[in-house]
């Protein structure tokens, strides 16, 4: 997998189409509610199985997005972002990595989980002990208070040198 330039608004645009997307096949999905509890346990799991991972996915792209536009608005030194929306803890690349010229100035990673307790415990472990051997300055985003001291305890326990931000 290669570093695929980020555009803000293209990307945002693109962001806004598949969450319509999104809506129009939940919408089809739930259209009609099954007689018989058998099979409206069976739709129940046609809706998460048609969902889930598309559901993830926007989300991450989502704050990945507004990750950047923070940035942005700080006028931090970047002249290129590029970003990886699909991928999770990829040794070579992070979600996001801030350039100016050639020299890599940041490198994000982020996580839509709420909750640090089982698989999404152990890839916040995995993440962050990628996101310490990556160069520049290092950031960790979540969104829950829960996720934030989790991560926190991590980096401060394994002496990593990365900055937990709840945005």
């Amino acid at each position: 997998m290669t570093a695929r330039q980020l555009n803000i608004i293209t990307e945002k645009e693109q962001l806004a189409k598949q969450v319509e997307l999104f809506f129009n096949d939940l919408v089809l999905l739930t259209k009609d509610i099954p007689p018989f509890l058998n099979e409206r346990v069976e739709r129940i799991n046609l809706i998460r199985s048609k969902t889930y991972e598309k559901t993830n996915q926007l989300q991450h792209r989502s704050l990945l997005i507004r990750i950047v536009e923070h940035f942005i608005s700080q006028q931090v030194d970047i002249n290129l972002w590029t970003w990886h929306p699909e991928q999770s803890s990829d040794e070579n690349y992070a979600d996001i990595t801030g350039f100016k010229d050639e020299n890599i100035i940041l490198n994000i990673e982020a996580t839509t989980s709420s909750k640090a307790i089982g698989k999404p415990r152990l890839q916040m472990k995995k993440t962050l002990a990628s996101l310490n051997s990556k160069q520049g300055k290092k950031y960790y985003f979540v969104q829950t208070t829960e996720m934030y001291n989790s991560a926190l305890r991590t980096v401060k326990t394994e002496n990593y040198d990365i900055t937990v931000e709840k945005i």
